[in-house]
C-alpha cells in the first residue's frame, strides 16, 4: 500500500507539470505565438488568466499589449481591450492598425 501511495505522489508530482499553462515558462516570442495561436482558435477565455500572467512579466510590450487588446475584445470587455490598445500605442510605434482598432473599439463603446 505504501508503494502505490508513493507511485501515486510522484505519478502526481509529475502530472503537475503538464497540466500548469503554456505561457508562463515561455519566454516573449513564444508567448506572443502562443496567445496568437489561442486567439486565432477562439480559445480566448481560456487564455485569460495567461494573457495577464504576460502582462505583469513585460508590461511594456506593444505586440502583447495589442495582442492583449485583442483577447479583450474577442471576450467581450471592450473597455479593458481600448485600455491594453493605448497602453500598446503608449509602448511602441503608433502604427495605422493599432490606431484604427482603438478607433473601432471606441465606437464599440
Amino acid at each position: 500500500m505504501k508503494k502505490l501511495a508513493g507511485l501515486f505522489t510522484v505519478w502526481c508530482v509529475l502530472q503537475s507539470g503538464f497540466w500548469a499553462p503554456e505561457v508562463v515558462a515561455a519566454t516573449l516570442p513564444e508567448t506572443l505565438q502562443l496567445l496568437k495561436e489561442k486567439l486565432e482558435s477562439w480559445q480566448v477565455e481560456a487564455v485569460w488568466p495567461e494573457v495577464l500572467d504576460a502582462i505583469e512579466k513585460f508590461p511594456q510590450d506593444a505586440d502583447l499589449l495589442e495582442t492583449a487588446s485583442h483577447i479583450a475584445y474577442h471576450l467581450g470587455d471592450y473597455p479593458e481591450a481600448l485600455d491594453l490598445m493605448k497602453r500598446a500605442i503608449a509602448a511602441g510605434e503608433e502604427n495605422e492598425v493599432r490606431r484604427g482598432f482603438a478607433l473601432f473599439i471606441e465606437e464599440t463603446i
